[in-house]
């Protein structure tokens, strides 16, 4: 009995390859996914990142994310043939759920970008609610205070025995 599976997996391919080779390697793993069973459902093609730490002597390489349904029995017999990809840095596939969306890169970038609105948006009324705030209390006069401070210099200096005024 065939038990499909939902999975998402993400591709690292070596930034060698360059652009114009890039659109063949995808086909390659597509071919592989489907020659095996596996279903398509959607992908994301990221392009060439940079890396945080160096993998495999190289700094980038093109991100690739599909999401498809296969056999889970099958599943391990993807594996060999994208072990064995020179141009494949990494990969990692995980079983997502059966109601998971992809969510593209655009999306994340735009959710990104909404919450870095909302903070600076949160920062500007804090700012102004401070300064609101200040305005309402009540302000010293700098003579005042001058005024203030000479007073407490007198009082330790008449408070001192040693003194007489």
């Amino acid at each position: 009995m065939e038990k499909r599976l939902n999975y998402e997996m993400m591709i690292i391919f070596s930034s060698s390859i360059g652009e114009a080779k890039i659109e063949e390697k995808l086909q390659e793993v597509r071919d592989l996914l489907t020659s095996k069973g596996g279903k398509i459902t959607t992908e994301d093609f990221w392009g060439l990142r940079e890396f945080s730490y160096t993998i495999k002597k190289e700094d980038s390489g093109y991100y690739w994310v599909v999401n498809f349904n296969m056999d889970s029995r099958t599943l391990k017999t993807i594996e060999k043939p994208l072990n064995l990809n020179q141009d494949i840095l990494r990969y990692l596939t995980i079983k997502t759920p059966a109601d998971y969306q992809l969510k593209s890169l655009d999306a994340y970038k735009d959710e990104a970008a909404q919450a870095l609105e909302e903070s600076k948006a949160t920062e500007k009324s804090e700012a102004k609610a401070k300064a609101e705030k200040k305005d309402t209390e009540p302000k010293k006069s700098p003579a005042k205070t001058k005024v203030e401070e000479a007073d407490k210099k007198l009082e330790g200096i008449v408070g001192d025995p040693d003194i007489t005024v």
